[in-house]
């Protein structure tokens, strides 16, 4: 939170928990593209404002604006350089990679479909 509040971290990424296809029909992010083929839907709305938590059920801190979201077939697709990784508050791509595992339990994660966000601090209006 505070490196998003310093202006330090602009970017996340975030683990696809059930990607569409192990989803019900019913229940599926996804859209489609002109040429009539399915894309996945990210949850986070590119130009929305969101409230910035240090938690789930914790006090607002302040608000972020969405700018752009990208989907990643491998979560180490989302930082591949040095700027990559200190948009993501790191220094370095080997620490990103290793909080992104430690976020997510495992490393396995970072073989996994991911969302790449990026925001900056927003006044909530």
């Amino acid at each position: 939170i505070e490196k998003i509040l310093s202006g330090e971290k602009t970017q996340t990424t975030r683990r696809i928990k059930n990607p569409h296809w192990e989803q019900p029909p019913s229940k599926r992010s996804i859209a489609k593209e002109g040429n009539g083929s399915e894309i996945m839907v990210c949850p986070y709305k590119e130009g929305r404002i969101y409230a910035l938590c240090p938690g789930r059920g914790k006090v607002r801190v302040g608000h972020i604006r969405v700018l752009k979201t990208m989907y990643v077939r491998r979560a180490t697709y989302a930082v591949k350089t040095v700027e990559d990784a200190k948009a993501e508050g790191f220094d370095t791509i080997e620490e990103w990679r290793e909080a992104y595992g430690r976020l997510n339990n495992s490393a396995f994660w970072l073989l996994k479909p991911a969302w790449v966000i990026t925001f900056r601090l927003s006044d909530g209006d």
